[in-house]
Formats: C-alpha cells, structure tokens, sequence
C-alpha cells in the first residue's frame, strides 16, 4: 500500500491496482477483496450476459444471505453500508439525543424497560460489526452482554451547558466497535426530581426518527396512539417506479453532486487543512412558540415553516460573514445537504424499523439578508429537490448502492459530502409530552455527525409546538458557530 498526496491535496490509496479518491475526508478502510468481488461480477455478466448475470447475482446474494442469517449473521445494505465505511479518524458517524425527564434509574432503565421491550425484541440492538470476505456484516451476540451498554453517569451535570457539552462529547468519541454501536447514559439526579438520559448510537444502527420512535413505546402504561401525521407513498411511487428511475436518478445524484459546491470565497465555513477534528462543541437558541412563529412566516405569501427557517438561517449567516471581512459583494450561496426521512412514524412498537430511511436533497442556498428575495429562491429550488419522485428514489439508490462493490459507492458517496458548506436538518416532534419509561419528557435535543468534509451541522427540531435551532460544530471550523447560534436565535 502507498500513501501520497496529490496537487489538491487529496490522498490517494493505491491496493492491489485498485484506486480509492477519497478525498479530504482522510478515509483510512479499505477493502482488499474489491477487485475480487468486481471481477466476479464482470464474469458473470461477462458468461451469461448482463441480464441473466444480473439475475443469477441476485440469487447468490439472496441464498448467502439465507444462509448467512441462520448462522447468526445478517448483510450491512443500503445507506448502512455507506456509514459503515465513514470510520477514518475523525469523521464519525456518531448521532445522539438527550431526554429530561422524571427521575429514573440506570438499573431500572437496563432491566425493566430496555433488557425487555428493546434487545430482545431487535436484533439491531444485539448485534456487532464484522468483516467477512470483503463484506461487512452484522453479527448477533448475547442480550445480556448487550444490556451492559446501558450506563451510569456519576459526572457532575447539573446546568444546560453540561448537557450540551456531554452530547458533544459522546458524538465525538468512536463507540467500541467490539460491541453493540448504541450506549445509553443515564445521569439520574440532574436535579431533585428530574433525570436526563443521553443515547448515543452510530448511524450504521439507523437513523434519529426510528431510534426516538422506539424510545416512546418504552412504556407500560404511556404508549402514544400515533406520533404524528404522515403523508402515505402511493403504491406506484413506492414500488413500480423505482424499477425504472432509479438507475436514471443514480446518474442524476451522481451529477448533482459535482453540481452543488460550496463557495470557496466562504471561507470561515471551512475547515483548517480540510480534516475534522476529535473535539465538537454543542450550541443552541433557546424554544420559541411555534404559534408566534407562524405570524412571522405567513405575512410570506405561500410560506411554510422549513423555508422560513432556511431564510433566517441564511440571512444570519451573512450577518456573521461580514465579521470575517467577507463583503457582501463577494456572497453568493452556501451549499447543504437536507436529510429527509421518508419513514412513516410506527404506531406501536411492533411496527418500529431501525434501518436508515433518510433520502438527501442537494441544495444550494442562496446569500442575503432580504428575507423576500431569499424565500423566492429557496421555494423554487425546493419545489424540484423535494418532490416525492426525488425522494423516493433516493431511498431506493442507498439501498441498490449496498449491494455495489465497496470501492463503487465509495466513489459515489464521495461526492456530495466533500463540497458541502454544512448539513442542516428537521425533526418534527409531537404535539403532545411524549414518556420514556414512563416518565413524562420535559424536554428533547440532539444532532447528528459532522459528515464528510463538513464542520456545522444545524437541526430545526420541534417538541409541544415549540421550536429551537441546535448547531453541532468542529473544533476547526473557521466560524464561531455559537456567534450564529445567537444570531439566529434574535432573528427568530
């Protein structure tokens, strides 16, 4: 193996004539069985033609997989597969939430609640990761080992600080990789009555809405009949389509990710030398009333709450750019990804699904302070990379790029996360208190990992009609992101 560094700075890893860009994400996996499982596939598609080749590879896949699951095994697909390979130094796929709630114990938490309704119940929750043959698989282990991820917090945390800094650090910090990728920590007197609970998980176990979604039925007597409302996918748009668009939509992303980069004149949304660092720090503004909200919104004709906060979003950060010297002359736009989940919320517990379901929008924000201008921008922009047939699609492509060859959607994950500005994402929470474990939540925050090349992660998250902005950040991005946190916060 060769390690060297190129004109732009990118390293480049040569194994076994295979060639990996990977970038400024500093990617240290690698695969040496990829030209093998490449080869095979050339073979058959080679001797039968692509067609049968295909058909026949399926079948291989599904019979291993058969066989693979009886022995306690289970293939990692889809957009799992991707987070599998974000595990370079310091790019880690951590996310993680808290919970206050009312007082409640470690030990109760483990045996009662989560021993029970939660590990035994998924699989995901007992299991580790593990390569075989070039394949990373999921791998089941004792219930009983896995219990012991639930966890005591004996630090001192006693102010809102501590628990944005605790979060901070529990992203920051690679899970075990020997055992289950999820811990919870519990931190049982935060105040006299009240506990805080922090759940830490690594994407590949799945994404925020189907953790949070099994944490409300964790219950005995406080289940929710529903969490929200959900638009349902036509049958056509869920499956018939796909079969025919998602190769066209593959081409499309793979497109759109040269297409939508970041402004390199921004500079203080950069990071020093490209590479993340192991330290994040935790911002956050403070709830407002969603119904005062709304007045501000709808003197916007045809506004909703998502291209609001874009807007204000985009206004504060141009306000911020002017402190580094960057005029506004020089602003044109910043470049993010917007996950959006495309999973229905369960109803009972039965129905709760771990795996990842987010879809990605690509998009390009543009710049300025006049909220009008702004808002008109983003409505148009939105009305394409939002619709359903994007969408949808792009939970088929994740799930069609796990069963690629590795070196394959490493060249196509690359893209979109090397020229992006930052992530900014939603979580739609309940109207009503929600409980875990029977003890009613007062409050929830969280975030995900800093992705790729990217060093501000934002979520617009809700509880109880009430709304706030939360901001993950890197030690070596170049912005003060607490300076637009609060910006953001008077302008809401």
């Amino acid at each position: 193996m060769k390690d060297f560094n190129n004109k732009d700075g990118w390293l480049v890893q040569l194994t076994k004539n295979c060639v990996y860009f990977l970038g400024e994400t500093n990617m240290q996996v690698i695969s040496e069985l990829c030209p093998l499982h490449t080869l095979f596939a050339l073979f058959l598609w080679y001797y039968y033609g692509v067609a049968y080749g295909f058909l026949i590879g399926i079948v291989i896949y599904l019979v291993a997989s058969t066989i693979l699951d009886y022995m306690g095994y289970q293939f990692i697909s889809g957009i799992d597969a991707i987070s599998a390979h974000e595990i370079h130094q310091n790019n880690i796929r951590n996310c993680a939430c808290y919970m206050k709630c009312g007082s409640l114990k470690a030990e109760e938490l483990r045996e009662k609640y989560f021993r029970n309704k939660a590990i035994l119940k998924f699989r995901r929750l007992r299991q580790i990761w593990v390569k075989f043959l070039g394949f990373w698989l999921f791998k089941d282990i004792s219930p009983e080992t896995a219990k012991h991820q639930v966890k005591k917090i004996t630090k001192k945390i006693h102010s809102e600080k501590e628990i944005g800094d605790y979060m901070a650090s529990l992203i920051s910090t690679p899970l075990d990789e020997s055992r289950p990728l999820w811990e919870i920590h519990v931190k049982e007197n935060f105040d006299d009555d009240t506990s805080i609970v922090f759940i830490v998980f690594h994407h590949i176990i799945g994404d925020g809405m189907g953790m949070m979604n099994m944490m409300t039925f964790l219950n005995d007597n406080h289940n929710p009949d529903i969490l929200q409302k959900h638009r349902s996918i036509p049958f056509l748009y869920r499956y018939v389509l796909p079969l025919f668009y998602v190769p066209l939509g593959l081409l499309r992303f793979i497109i759109d990710s040269r297409v939508v980069r970041g402004d390199q004149s921004l500079t203080p949304l950069h990071l020093k030398d490209g590479i993340q660092s192991s330290e994040k720090s935790y911002h956050c503004t403070k709830y407002f009333e969603l119904e005062d909200l709304r007045k501000r919104y709808t003197q916007y004709k045809d506004t909703k709450l998502n291209s609001y906060m874009f807007a204000i979003i985009s206004s504060s950060l141009s306000d911020c750019l002017e402190e580094y010297g960057i005029s506004k002359e020089k602003q044109t736009h910043f470049s993010l990804s917007v996950p959006v989940n495309m999973k229905p919320p369960a109803t009972c517990l039965d129905e709760v699904e771990f795996g990842n379901t987010c879809s990605l929008a690509l998009v390009n924000v543009p710049l300025g302070k006049d909220m009008g201008n702004t808002l008109a921008d983003l409505k148009s922009k939105f009305s394409k990379a939002m619709t359903l047939y994007n969408l949808r699609f792009g939970v088929w492509a994740v799930s069609f790029m796990g069963a690629c060859p590795e070196f394959l959607y490493r060249i196509i994950s690359y893209g979109p996360q090397k020229e992006l500005d930052m992530i900014i994402s939603n979580t739609p929470g309940p109207k009503n208190p929600i409980y875990f474990c029977d003890k009613k939540v007062t409050d929830i925050g969280g975030s995900g990992p800093n992705v790729g090349s990217t060093g501000l992660t934002l979520l617009i998250s809700s509880y109880c009609d009430k709304v706030k902005v939360q901001a993950l950040s890197d030690k070596n991005l170049m912005m003060d992101a607490s300076k637009l946190i609060k910006t953001i916060e008077s302008k809401m």
